[in-house]
């Protein structure tokens, strides 16, 4: 999967098949986001894709010293960062 990050529209997206996932956020302060996940039919596909999408999103915010804030806005970003406390540890404010 070919995950792309377009800083103008303040997201991370993947084209799969021709559907494009993506992960939001808004910059609230310098290194600090917010995330707001799209509507998901709930896919097995569309949550694989998003789950990827979030841990590249995490991994790309941890090299940039950027903090996330309300890891609940997102419930996606919030269950995937339950199952990797090693970076919710590092990343949540």
């Amino acid at each position: 999967m070919d995950i792309q990050h377009d800083v103008r529209q303040g997201k991370f997206y993947a084209i799969v098949k021709g559907t494009e996932y993506s992960l939001e956020y808004n910059d609230l302060e310098p290194n600090l986001w917010e995330f707001h996940c799209p509507f998901l039919t709930g896919s097995q596909r569309e949550q694989e894709a998003l789950d990827k999408i979030i841990e590249y999103a995490m991994y790309y915010m941890k090299r940039k010293g950027i903090r996330l804030c309300e890891v609940g806005s997102c419930s996606r970003v919030k269950d995937y960062l339950e199952r990797k406390k090693e970076l919710q540890e590092t990343l949540v404010v």
